[in-house]
């Protein structure tokens, strides 16, 4: 298998050599009868086998690189970033966060984290958002959240998010649930402003 520019086929490569190297292995160790005969004396394979490179290396971004990102998301997805990058938050708990979830006025400020927003598929492919709980129990959870955050929380408030204490920190078109998926293609047109993040 050639091996291009960027690993591809290294995984095809190493499998290959993995197969060449057990079946002589075999034939010099598996016995053909009860004096332990075998088909060979010993294996010729002697290709030594290295691991392919992983394919996805996690790139942790700078607060510096966040905050370029924020500025350039659209308005209402801004803080989305930093409640990612900053706090961890998964794609779909940020999408499920409503005013009552948000208290950046506690001391400590707090975040709670209660439910995330998943996409239902019926069996003609039909997409329905529900607001549902977390990836697992331990992902409730009240996470501080640092004084630099509160102010665009407050501004997310005041300016994008639902009413009443239902209404999503980061409401969809309709005004309902948003998908994460939007987030996310948001997020992925955005990070190539980034060169490292690319």
């Amino acid at each position: 298998y050639p091996i291009g520019p960027d690993g591809t086929g290294q995984a095809q490569r190493t499998q290959s050599y993995i197969l060449l190297r057990a079946i002589p292995k075999t034939a010099a160790t598996e016995p053909l009868d009860a004096m332990g005969t075998t088909l060979i004396d010993r294996s010729p394979a002697t290709l030594n086998v290295t691991k392919p490179r992983k394919k996805h290396v996690r790139l942790i971004a700078e607060i510096s690189e966040l905050q370029t990102l924020s500025g350039a998301m659209p308005d209402h997805l801004g803080l989305a970033v930093m409640l990612g990058g900053v706090l961890g938050l998964r794609e779909g708990e940020i999408c499920g966060l409503r005013r009552r979830d948000v208290a950046p006025d506690a001391r400590p400020p707090l975040l709670h984290v209660r439910h995330a927003v998943k996409p239902i598929y019926d069996g003609h492919g039909r997409r329905t958002l529900m607001l549902g709980d977390p990836k697992s129990a331990a992902s409730r959870r009240d996470v501080i959240i640092p004084d630099a955050l509160t102010p665009m929380i407050r501004r997310q408030l005041d300016a994008n998010a639902g009413d009443g204490d239902d209404g999503m920190l980061f409401p969809g078109r309709d005004g309902g649930l948003m998908p994460p998926q939007s987030l996310r293609n948001a997020w992925e047109r955005t990070r190539n402003i980034v060169p490292r993040l690319r």
